[in-house]
């Protein structure tokens, strides 16, 4: 649905950017899914959860800036195979 860049911003900090796939802009459902992400990182407040920084339009290109966090994703740990104990999942 979308593609995450490393960037800089205004202060020279690095952060991830997330822009929808540019094919998929004009499919109304892939839109909203895209703004309801931004409206749920609005709302949460966790240290587990990357925090949003900014979102808007460039040129019709909807995006949003987070927090980049370096390492695997959650998705590469499960596919190598890596469980986690009930304590490790409910853990802050």
């Amino acid at each position: 649905m979308g593609t995450v860049y490393e960037a800089l911003d205004a202060s020279g900090k690095a952060v991830a950017v997330k822009t929808l796939r540019a094919q998929l802009g004009d499919h109304a459902g892939v839109r909203r899914r895209f703004e309801a992400e931004i409206e749920a990182l609005k709302e949460l407040q966790h240290p587990g959860i990357v925090r949003l920084l900014a979102f808007g339009e460039d040129d019709g290109q909807p995006f949003f800036a987070m927090e980049l966090v370096r390492g695997q994703s959650l998705e590469e740990l499960l596919k190598a195979g890596r469980r986690f104990t009930w304590q490790e999942t409910v853990a802050t």
